[in-house]
Formats: C-alpha cells, sequence, structure tokens
C-alpha cells in the first residue's frame, strides 16, 4: 500500500514539474517584443520604427493595384490573410479568407516581394514566430459617388 501511495505522489509530483516545464516553455514562444520594421519618415527626414500594421499598411497603399478581372466583373469584397512573421522577420502567408478566389490570389501576391522586418523577440531576446490576421479590402467606387467626388 505504501509503495502504490509512494508511486502516485511521485508520479503526480513529476506531472507538476512536466506541467510547468511546459508552461516555461510556452511562456518561451510568446513575443514581449513584436515585429517592426523601419520605415523612411519624410516629414523627420530620417528612418523611423513602425509596427506591423503600420508597414503592412504602408506596403498596400505603395503596392496595391485592383485585379483586372475584379475590376471587369465588378467583384468586391475583404481578403483576411493569415500572416506569420517568422524568426527571421520573413513574412509568410499561410492562408487566405475572403471568399472571391481572385481577390484572395491578389491579396497573396500584394505581399510576394515584402521586405524583412525585425523579428518577435521573447523574454530572453531570442527570436520567435509571429502570428497576424491581416484585412484588405477591395471596394469598386460606385459610379455616382465618382460624379460626386470629382466637384
Amino acid at each position: 500500500m505504501k509503495t502504490i501511495y509512494l508511486l502516485t505522489v511521485l508520479s503526480l509530483l513529476i506531472g507538476c514539474l512536466s506541467v510547468q516545464a511546459q508552461e516555461k516553455e510556452d511562456a518561451l514562444l510568446i513575443p514581449v517584443k513584436l515585429p517592426y520594421c523601419s520605415i523612411f519618415d519624410i516629414s523627420a527626414r530620417k528612418m523611423v520604427d513602425r509596427t506591423v500594421k503600420e508597414c503592412l499598411d504602408y506596403w498596400v497603399v505603395m503596392h496595391f493595384e485592383y485585379p483586372e478581372k475584379a475590376l471587369k466583373w465588378g467583384v468586391q469584397g475583404q481578403v483576411v490573410l493569415d500572416i506569420v512573421i517568422d524568426k527571421q522577420g520573413v513574412l509568410k502567408i499561410k492562408g487566405a479568407e475572403g471568399g472571391d478566389p481572385i481577390l484572395e490570389k491578389a491579396a497573396i501576391d500584394l505581399f510576394k516581394n515584402f521586405p524583412p522586418m525585425y523579428p518577435a523577440k521573447n523574454i530572453k531576446g531570442e527570436a520567435v514566430d509571429c502570428y497576424y490576421k491581416y484585412p484588405i479590402n477591395f471596394r469598386l467606387k460606385d459610379r455616382s459617388e465618382e460624379r460626386f467626388s470629382r466637384n
């Protein structure tokens, strides 16, 4: 009986230690410093660090082109990209959700030549992967809006 009790206590103790070890390992995966990039700020006349969202938004503004087929067929909507910024700071698209394949492909293609960023860091200062969802809206102007916006 004492042997069974000792084995039970020992197994619980080992189980607790392995859970604590797992929690510590998981904690090392949590970024305490998020990825960022440096963009030249014209008004400040210097490179300025920006958040991931600001970097992605800037890239979209500078490189976005509405897909020809979507223009021709009047396709519009939102695509949400599943993005990973890996340990080397490289942006990888893991998936796209949005319904229309033309828009999904355009959203993925938009980030093909995205430059590396500074990666996320954990509490020890080690680079870790960081996951994001990033929406891109594809909207066409209504002809009546165009007419009024020219005044």
